[in-house]
């Protein structure tokens, strides 16, 4: 008796430890991933460059969990997972931050007029293989069938 007795409150621990978990850094990888794995981010729709990005010019080399923080909103639980990281530029090009990341371009000599040139001077170059590091944080909202990513994942480029 003492054997089911210990074994039942064994069992519905572990069964509340997991319905109180939290996002893990798989999904955040997997967000991110599927990020610049995209050929327009959101925020280069309207820009001049779209039309010379290059598809998955920039890979995410690796990313950790730095904190998270739990939160309710008109009963809805939520959580904000902050990670850092490293991106990779597959090619060589001239690189820009975009709300989704960064975007690796490889424009045509004069591709760029006097009216855009100020933006194609703010842009810089980089090199196949070279990293760049950064850091961000990514929301997540528990449904029935977990924890799912929502909105889009933030970055911030580290010096």
């Amino acid at each position: 008796m003492k054997r089911f007795l210990f074994c039942s409150v064994l069992l519905i621990t572990c069964a509340c430890s997991v319905l109180d978990s939290t996002p893990t850094i798989e999904q955040a990888r997997a967000r991110i991933e599927a990020q610049l794995a995209r050929e327009t981010p959101h925020d280069t729709i309207t820009h001049p460059y779209l039309s010379c990005m290059v598809p998955n010019g920039v890979i995410l080399a690796n990313i950790h969990k730095t904190d998270g923080q739990s939160s309710e909103r008109d009963g809805v639980k939520r959580y904000d997972l902050f990670y850092e990281g490293e991106f990779e530029f597959t090619k060589d090009g001239r690189a820009d931050n975009a709300e989704t990341g960064v975007v690796l371009l490889n424009c045509p000599p004069g591709f760029f007029t006097r009216v855009n040139a100020t933006f194609y001077n703010q842009l810089r170059e980089v090199r196949k293989g070279q990293r760049e590091k950064f850091k961000g944080d990514m929301d997540f909202e528990k449904t029935e069938n977990g924890w799912q990513p929502y909105g889009i994942a933030d970055f911030q480029i580290v010096e």
